[in-house]
């Protein structure tokens, strides 16, 4: 096929392409080709269909080690990244792209969130913004600039993240968020009493900087002496650290044994 190598290898560069081996003579090409066909159609642009008949283009046939049809392979940045064969039924083939189709705004968030933790911050916290006012839909991306305007304005990362429900799979992160929110807002601190509220003001402090030793001190604190208090926000607040920082990370490991005793 004399276009593959631009109609496929350099296309996926910018775009996925899929692509279906298949042969007239073939019976369950002729069943998958209609189906295929019109998922593209329906796929907005978001991945292309390239067709190959494989008698007419043998050579590439055998470069694809395709040994039976119909087949059909995913190609992105030059290369195959996901497979299967047969005349699939369509809610298959839907699940089948759903579960491999790259998208294009994980890799911008990836590019963006390396840059929120290096020298250019502030380029990259302004973009991100900037997309979510243009794009809130995209979740990972809302919860991403939340936690990057959590330190100086939580309130507004609160509202951020505030419509994610149960079920969501970034519910937990959100959750996470929340806690952190709700703590450097002050929620309930009214409710808290006076000889315990600089151990609120030091999580506050540990928070905004990081800092998140500190932050994780004063919460197993007031677990401690008042666990109930605020709906278990400290609870919530000192499991959100250890998810934001992983179960390896050496400051989890020091005091996730003190979270345990705090509790029971």
């Amino acid at each position: 096929m004399q276009d593959f190598q631009s109609a496929v290898l350099e296309r996926s560069h910018e775009i996925p392409v899929v692509v279906d081996f298949w042969a007239e003579w073939c019976g369950p090409c002729r069943v998958l080709g209609p189906v295929i066909e019109s998922l593209a159609q329906d796929a907005a642009g978001r991945w292309e269909l390239v067709k190959v008949d494989t008698e007419a283009h043998q050579e590439l046939a055998r470069q694809y080690a395709i040994q039976s049809i119909p087949a059909v392979k995913m190609f992105y940045q030059g290369e195959v990244i996901a497979e299967f064969a047969g005349a699939l039924p369509k809610s298959q083939i839907q699940q089948w792209l759903d579960k491999n189709l790259p998208d294009p705004r994980a890799q911008r968030l990836a590019e963006l969130s390396a840059m929120l933790r290096g020298d250019q911050s502030q380029s990259a916290h302004e973009a991100l913004r900037e997309w979510v006012q243009q794009d809130p839909s995209y979740i990972p991306a809302r919860i991403s600039l939340a936690f990057a305007d959590l330190a100086d304005a939580p309130q507004t990362a609160l509202d951020m993240v505030s419509d994610i429900r149960p079920g969501h799979p970034l519910f937990d992160q959100a959750s996470d968020l929340k806690a952190l929110a709700e703590v450097l807002i002050g929620n309930c601190e009214d409710s808290l009493a006076d000889s315990l509220k600089p151990y609120l003001a030091t999580a506050q402090t540990g928070i905004k900087s990081h800092n998140w030793e500190s932050a994780l001190e004063a919460l197993i604190h007031l677990i401690m002496i008042n666990k109930p208090w605020c709906n278990e926000l400290s609870r919530r607040a000192t499991v959100a650290i250890f998810r934001m920082l992983g179960e390896s990370h050496p400051i989890t490991k020091e005091f996730r044994p003190r979270f345990s005793r705090a509790l029971y």
